[in-house]
């Protein structure tokens, strides 16, 4: 349960990275930006953990994304 903020903060601090930063294309940011804000849509439904889920594993694909960046310098 203390995890919850730190995961909110860290999530959206690699979102902000990786569409205002990353040299990733436009429709993938888009894509990724979207489904940030589905999951904040998620949050009152009657799921409410669907839309923390969503933004870890959206989250972990962008970590996944900066390893390969930094693997291919």
């Amino acid at each position: 349960m203390y995890l919850f903020p730190l995961a909110y903060i860290v999530a959206i601090a690699l979102l902000i990275w990786f569409v205002f930063v990353s040299d990733a294309l436009v429709i993938a940011k888009v894509v990724v930006a979207l489904l940030f804000a589905i999951s904040f849509l998620l949050n009152p439904s009657a799921f409410p953990l669907a839309g923390f889920f969503l933004r870890i594993a959206i989250s972990i694909c962008i970590l996944f994304y900066q390893m390969i960046q930094m693997a291919k310098l």
